[in-house]
This record gives C-alpha cells, structure tokens and sequence, in this order.
C-alpha cells in the first residue's frame, strides 16, 4: 500500500573519464541544454504568435463585411497565457515579456475582465477597430521576433 517508484536520472558527465573526453563530453551537455532551451523559447513564441493572430483575425471583418463572432474564450485563452507566463518563461526571455507585456497593456485598454473585454469588442465597433489595429501591430511585431528565433533541429548522431 506504501510502495513508491522512483527513478533518479543524472544529467551530467561520469568522474573518471580522462580530462580530455570529459571537456567533450561536457561541451556536447551543454550544448544539448543550450538547444533545448532554444527550442523551448521558440515554442513560447510560437504559441503567442498562434493565440495573437486568431484574436487579430477575429476581429477583423470577414470578406463580405460582416464581423466576425469573437467568443469571450478567444480572449480567455489569451489572458490564461499571459498570466502563465512568469511559469512558463523559464529561461527569462525578456523580449517575450516584452512583448507579452505589450498585448496586456491592449486587454488593460479594453478593460474589464476577459469576458468583459470580449463583450466591448462585441458592442462597440470603434474599440473593435482599434483593437485589430493594435492585435496587428503586435502580430506583426511577433513574426519579426521569430524571425530571430533557431527553429527546431534533428540530430541523428548519438
């Protein structure tokens, strides 16, 4: 009834191997949790980008004029992620908080909660202008921070 499983996983060179072979074999650690850190910031990137351009898309008007619906959950997803994002930015990226910061202070403008805010840009067409205007800025000043960013690598070799 009390039984536990536990597995302890290093994640460092041996001792004992000949100076020369550990400097390798540190460099290629490190290396490794360089690249891992690279591809994890990219992916924090990469969802911000997805969440900011449907919010940017859905409040834009459709090709025959009409407004498109924006769902309270639109914004809901936006603000889950903004306010997961001192969890989430393990490695400090301060452009990201930046930029994260900078799509806070458009929810702040709007006002209210997620929900409110969802509603305003519902009700009033120039809060909803202004928002989209503001969304793209922001979505345009995200894919030039990618732009940046490593993209996903393979290594085959062991």
């Amino acid at each position: 009834a009390f039984g536990l499983t536990y597995r302890i996983i290093t994640l460092d060179v041996p001792e004992g191997l000949p100076p020369e072979i550990r400097e390798q074999e540190e460099l290629k650690l490190r290396k490794a949790f360089d690249e891992a850190q690279q591809q994890i910031t990219a992916a924090l990137w990469a969802e911000f980008q997805e969440i900011i351009t449907h919010v940017a898309e859905r409040l834009e008007s459709g090709a025959d004029g009409k407004r498109k619906t924006f769902r309270d959950s639109t914004f809901g997803n936006l603000v889950e992620f903004m306010e997961s994002m001192a969890n989430r930015n393990v490695f400090s990226d301060a452009r990201l908080s930046e930029t994260v910061g900078k799509a806070k202070a458009i929810i702040d403008a709007i006002g209210g909660n997620a929900g409110e805010a969802a509603d305003r840009l519902r009700n009033y067409d120039t809060l909803r202008a202004e928002a989209q205007k503001a969304f793209v800025q922001l979505k345009t000043q995200i894919e030039t921070a990618i732009v940046d960013l490593p993209t996903r690598t393979f290594n085959f070799e062991e």
